[in-house]
């Protein structure tokens, strides 16, 4: 009995010597099922000691280095630059073990690529740190890593893949640093889709022309939105949660549908270094209620604001390149625009809820079509300075009454304010030379009184039809200031009965359907007279009578 004591109190000893530790008070861990270049120590052992706090768990693995310190930070770093982290590399089941129990990650120097899966569905990780050049970022890296409360991205990315980020439902801030020099960032399909705390987005420059569809898809509390890029098309389309957006000097290019859709955007900051809004980029944008554009030389699409049914006021401080068709169609909310440059072609064609325009005194043009259709804008101060009126700039603003033209003025274009069928006191003042085109004034119903003033050696030219179908003029004087009188000037103008012609040209058909006219002065010796064309009704009675108390030759 005593022998099988003393054999048992002797296996025992053997036992404990094993587990005891060694001279320098290390215990020995069990191996991995590695390659043989896998590195295993404690702090304090080894010419390469990372100076990490106790318990810290280093490996080296697959051209990685792996440590996790006491706070459960996992540092992975390359050992050779362009190295990649992928699914496979953090396959090792007891690199495995320790990811799962990671709380943050950070990505260190050499590493250039996350692989696709590489960190999919580690829900226990709080936060991702990239402190080296990580140029890609492959599809499904970080999806589902629900327990990631900030993703912040550093300079040199070139690529988020599809679903890169998918699903880290506790993300609440995303920064995103400047692209490569070489090669614009290229963010593919849902990115971030489904992180669905994200507040705040911060991009910096260098995004490619175009994304993957639904980037930021469920992302249902994104609000606010800090970007120094060109912001490619449809990046934002339909996230109806973001309500204000800031766009810096690096935001030169807003790309077409890039926030369209965006019904609970009610703040946009434009950058003065803006130079295009493209086609749609704030369509249906319902919550913005006003928009200021410093920037100089913009080009603003098609339908660029269309449907902005709260947008109430558009102030533009810098030149306008160029404005697309339906910019601000079915804005119904705008009733007031301030413009200190040159008006575009088409800027606020057919909002018909605008009241009030306010033209600075650096307006020099106002382009075709500009406020056509513009049925609530009952009147236009036009500056000094002002020098062309372009073609149908005004036609069919059913609701002004007067204008007054200054002596600037060159050029009053085509159909210029056909159709203003409220308008009853047209005043022209002339200096110098001036051309009032085709129809310029046609269809104004209620016209009833032109006047025409000048000073100097001033000479306005009418072409066709200028007068045609104004049925409430009733008389006219054309001042010496007008030299040449088109075809049709005065056709169908049924109630005009007096008229006071200057010496001038006088093209054909002049008082064609002017059915009461029964005054005609002229302004010239009767050998003049003669010379003038007097078909299409000069000579029938209703027009023109022999009678000398019916016209007097000046």
């Amino acid at each position: 009995m005593k022998r099988i004591n003393l054999a048992i109190v002797t296996v025992l000893c053997l036992i404990l010597l094993a587990c005891s530790p060694d001279e320098s008070g290390k215990q020995e861990l069990p191996a991995l099922e590695t390659p043989q270049t896998q590195l295993d120590r404690e702090p304090g052992t080894g010419s390469d000691n990372l100076n990490q706090s106790p318990f810290t768990w280093e490996r080296e693995l697959n051209n990685l280095q792996f440590v996790i310190d006491n706070s459960g930070t996992l540092k992975l770093t390359g050992k050779n630059p362009g190295t990649t982290i992928n699914a496979e590399s953090l396959s090792n089941r007891e690199v495995k073990g320790r990811l799962t129990g990671a709380k943050s990650v950070v990505i260190g120097e050499n590493i250039e690529v996350i692989g696709e899966n590489a960190f999919r569905d580690l829900t226990g990780i709080t936060a991702v740190e990239f402190r080296g050049r990580v140029k890609r970022i492959e599809d499904h890296a970080f999806d589902g890593c629900s327990g990631i409360k900030s993703i912040v991205i550093g300079n040199g990315i070139c690529q988020i893949g599809d679903f890169a980020f998918a699903n880290c439902t506790s993300v609440t801030e995303l920064r995103i640093g400047d692209a490569d020099a070489w090669n614009k960032l290229v963010i593919g399909e849902s990115a971030f889709a489904g992180c669905t705390a994200l507040s705040s987005v911060t991009v910096g420059n260098g995004l490619a022309d175009s994304v993957g569809k639904n980037v930021f898809a469920n992302c249902d509390s994104f609000t606010t939105l800090y970007i120094d890029s060109d912001v490619p098309k449809e990046m934002f389309k339909n996230v109806a949660s973001i309500t204000s957006v800031s766009f810096t000097g690096g935001a030169r290019s807003i790309g077409a549908s890039a926030f369209e859709g965006c019904t609970a955007l009610n703040s946009i900051s434009f950058h003065s270094a803006l130079e295009r809004i493209g086609q749609s980029a704030f369509a249906g944008c319902t919550e913005i209620t006003g928009i200021i554009i410093d920037a100089d030389y913009v080009e603003i699409g098609d339908s660029a604001f269309s449907g902005c049914s709260r947008l109430s006021t558009v102030t533009i401080n810098g030149r306008l390149k160029s404005v697309g068709n339906n910019a601000f169609a079915n804005c119904s909310s705008l009733t007031m625009a301030s413009i200190e440059s040159d008006v575009p072609d088409n800027m606020f064609r057919k909002v018909s809820s605008i009241a009030t325009v306010l033209l600075g005194d650096n307006v020099k043009t106002i382009g075709k079509k500009a406020f056509e259709g513009c049925s609530s804008l009952d009147s236009i101060a036009f500056p000094q300075g002002l020098e062309r009126i372009g073609e149908s700039a005004f036609a069919d603003c059913t609701n002004i009454k007067d204008i007054k033209i200054g002596g600037s003025v060159t050029e009053i274009g085509e159909k210029a304010f056909s159709g203003c069928t409220d308008l009853d006191t047209v005043k022209i003042f002339c200096t110098g030379r001036m051309t009032i085109e085709d129809k310029a004034f046609a269809g104004c119903k209620k016209l009833n009184q032109v006047d025409f003033d000048s000073a100097g050696g001033a000479e306005i030219y009418l072409k066709d039809k200028v007068f045609s179908e104004c049925s409430e003029l009733t008389s006219i004087d054309l001042k010496a200031c007008v030299k040449s009188l088109g075809s049709r000037v005065f056709e169908k103008c049924e109630r005009l009965q007096k008229v006071i012609i200057p010496k001038a040209s006088v093209g054909e058909a002049v008082f064609d359907g002017c059915s009461s006219l029964s005054v005609i002065w002229f302004r010239g010796n009767q050998a003049e007279w003669k010379t003038l064309t007097k078909n299409y009704g000069w000579y029938d009675g209703s027009y023109y009578s022999p009678n000398p108390s019916k016209y007097n030759y000046k």
